[in-house]
């Protein structure tokens, strides 16, 4: 969990559903080899910080109902200022979501700001504190952290969310 935490962001939704069979692990041991090869392989990505700065960017993604016992939904969240990553989780749901839009909500309100009302989320962009758009799928760097991703979209969000050779 260290690694994800602290040096390897692109491996947070991999752990994450790794880590939610640790108490009864029945888990698919290739899941962990896959883990393991991937930090074989990756082992030479860094964050990178610099001091260019930017602007304060936060993304939020989530799929719907993605687990099959529960149906609960996994929230992706990722602060960046320019193209340097500061905080990112992967989450699941404490509720089941009726909708893809509740969904959504939902992880925009925790993506604002940790565990808060949605009415927070309205009130801020009401006063034109926050701005919500939509990020199609191809640029959204939440992504990285809510579904397994084809060789080529993982490398462009690593490199988005600032990770370098």
């Amino acid at each position: 969990m260290y690694l994800v935490c602290s040096t390897h962001p692109y491996l947070a939704y991999a752990v994450f559903k790794v880590a939610r069979s640790v108490a009864k692990p029945t888990s698919d041991w290739n899941s962990v080899k896959r883990i393991l090869r991937c930090l074989r392989g990756t082992s030479e990505l860094r964050l990178f910080y610099t001091s260019s700065g930017g602007k304060l960017c936060a993304y939020a993604d989530a799929d719907f109902a993605g687990n099959t016992k529960t149906r609960r939904s996994t929230n992706g969240f990722v602060s960046v200022i320019g193209d340097m990553a500061l905080l990112w989780t992967p989450q699941l749901q404490k509720s089941v979501a009726l909708s893809t839009t509740e969904v959504e909500f939902v992880v925009a309100s925790e993506g604002a700001r940790d565990k808060v009302l949605f009415y927070f989320v309205r009130e801020l962009y009401q006063n034109g504190d926050i701005n919500v758009e939509y990020i199609c799928s191809e640029n959204h760097h939440g992504d990285i952290f809510t579904k397994p991703l084809k060789s080529n979209k993982f490398k462009a969000m690593c490199t988005k969310i600032g990770l370098r050779n």
